[in-house]
């Protein structure tokens, strides 16, 4: 059913732009992705370079099962539909379909809400992507978690080392897991890269704390005697300098949010400024000599670390909003959809069928079937009801015309063939009446009729009426099955679904809304279909019931 109904969808809709790809017939899918930076997603006043972006993928966005197992045919390439642009798997999860891809965009436009790349794949065919670099040369260190948190591989492939003491994983982190520490331990940054270029220094980091009021560093470099910190000072974070760098203090007017993932950039050229969420809130007007340094983060730190990277430069405040708005996990600047979702309401009902759960399936193919029942019910009652009203019109005509005589010698029509009217309840009631008069009289027009032969005459008649409302209400009790327990039934399903989907999600630990909303839109499904079928069965099983009424009335 599920097969049928996105056929169904396509061929109403006239999807088929998806089928063949443009930059290459090699690939048979295609998803498009959307770039927002104007003020509602990366906020860029100025073109940017050196980009790289995060693209998650789900079941709402992304059709796993199209893609090879590895997501090696997966190809991103430029709005001009030529240029492939060079991107790195963090995770690729098919069986839970959920990956996290990052892609190198080059340069970014400012104030544009849909700039696209797209998505291709689908090629059983294709061999991975070749290994071109992803991040530009400035990149000394970019640091995804993995499975193994005192294993920080360097993504960026410079001469920059990490590892973490004293941490465990957290699974709901950023872009993947997350590295979780609880007061003790720390990441140390060591290796070539571990100095402060001419250029300065970019730290962008994202942390969560689990004690808003705690007293931390989040980083530390030491540099010929001088050390500077990004420090939380009762939960504020505050920039201080020590030693040779003497001693300043910068604190932030609000301390951090608990329990809330919070994006940081430190930059550190001829001053450092600390950035929260692509805000900045500190600085010190104090210049690092350049040379070796001593790098550590998250000492006596309780809470949770993920994606960091460090550039061997101070970038400009629009590639640190665009960084920070392309790694929020609330989608706001980088957004994956589906090829129908430009085209209108059939992308969304794609997804919805793509994500129906199996409880749904089956409650909505019930459904399917009580929708056929009751559509049948109300097509049969309604050509029986006009049948039976122009019969018993034509009935009354002729009986009314004939007067007593229809009694007498048996005027009427027998109600047998082309002429008769066996469609009028009328005439059951008045045949039933006329044989048992018949009975008595047998011939005798002069017959005289006693009480008890009354009695028995009305017994016929009434018995008749009977049969003929048996005759009009047979099959009424499906329509009230479809009223009463299709809306129950569609709740079932539902309620059923969004227990699969929160326990799939539990499962997995992934609590990002684009991941959860799918599996929760297309079991509400289940209730819609509930509600398509007893809405029509309502309108319909009180329009007969009063047409019904009419009809016993007349009779009676």
């Amino acid at each position: 059913m599920k097969r049928l109904a996105l056929s169904l969808v396509t061929l109403l809709c006239l999807v088929s732009t998806q089928a063949i790809a443009k930059w290459s017939s090699d690939w048979s899918e295609k998803t498009p992705v959307v770039l927002d930076t104007t003020a509602q997603g990366g906020a860029t006043k100025s073109a940017v370079g050196s980009v790289v972006v995060p693209v998650r993928l789900h079941t709402g966005n992304f059709d796993f099962t199209k893609a090879k197992p590895d997501g090696s045919d997966i190809r991103f390439v430029a709005a001009d539909d030529k240029t492939v642009l060079p991107h790195q798997v963090e995770v690729f999860d098919v069986k839970n379909e959920l990956a996290v891809l990052w892609v190198a965009l080059g340069s970014l436009l400012p104030n544009q809400a849909d700039q696209k790349i797209t998505l291709y794949y689908g090629n059983p065919k294709a061999d991975a992507p070749s290994a071109a670099p992803v991040y530009d040369p400035k990149a000394l260190g970019v640091f995804h978690v993995g499975t193994d948190p005192a294993a920080l591989a360097n993504s960026a492939g410079a001469a920059l080392t990490a590892a973490a003491t004293g941490a465990g994983l957290e699974a709901q982190g950023v872009t993947g897991t997350a590295l979780k520490f609880n007061g003790a331990g720390a990441i140390s940054l060591s290796g070539a890269g571990a100095q402060l270029p001419a250029e300065g220094l970019t730290f962008s980091f994202w942390a969560r704390t689990g004690n808003a009021t705690q007293a931390s560093v989040l980083l530390r470099a030491t540099a010929a005697n001088g050390v500077l910190e990004v420090a939380l000072d009762a939960g504020v974070p505050t920039l201080r300098t020590t030693g040779a760098l003497g001693t300043g203090t910068a604190k932030a007017t609000a301390p951090l949010k608990a329990n809330a993932w919070q994006h940081f950039t430190v930059l550190i050229g001829e001053r450092v400024a600390l950035v929260i969420d692509g805000q900045e809130v500190a600085t010190l007007a104090t210049k690092l000599p350049a040379g070796p340094m001593q790098l550590a983060l998250a000492d006596k730190f309780t809470g949770d670390i993920d994606e960091l990277q460090v550039h061997a430069t101070a970038r400009t405040p629009d590639w640190i909003r665009a960084t920070f708005a392309s790694q929020a996990t609330d989608d706001r600047m980088v957004r994956a959809q589906l090829e129908e979702e430009s085209g209108g309401e059939a992308g969304y009902l794609k997804i919805l069928f793509d994500n129906l759960p199996l409880d749904a399936i089956i409650v909505i193919a019930i459904l399917g079937v009580m929708a056929v029942i009751a559509a049948w019910v109300m097509f049969d009652k309604s050509m029986l009801i006009a049948k039976a009203s122009k019969a018993n019109e034509e009935f009354m005509k002729r009986f009314r015309s004939l007067g007593e005589k229809a009694f007498i010698d048996n005027s009427m029509p027998t109600g047998k063939g082309k002429g008769g009217y066996h469609d009028s309840t009328l005439y059951s009631v008045y045949n039933a009446a006329r044989e048992a008069l018949a009975e008595r009289m047998k011939g005798d027009v002069n017959y005289k009729l006693e009480s008890r032969s009354l009695v028995a005459i009305r017994s016929a008649v009434d018995a008749s009426v009977l049969r003929q409302n048996v005759r009009l209400n047979k099959f009424m009790v499906l329509l009230t099955i479809a009223i009463s327990g299709g809306p129950f039934l569609g709740l079932l399903g539902t309620v059923v679904g969004v227990m699969i989907t929160f326990a799939a999600i539990a499962a997995v630990g992934d609590v990002n809304v684009n991941a959860i909303a799918p599996g929760i839109a297309a079991a509400l499904l289940a209730t819609v279909a509930g509600l398509a079928v007893a809405i029509p069965a309502l309108f319909g099983y009180n329009y007969l019931t009063s047409r019904l009424k009419d009809l016993s009335n007349d009779t009676m």
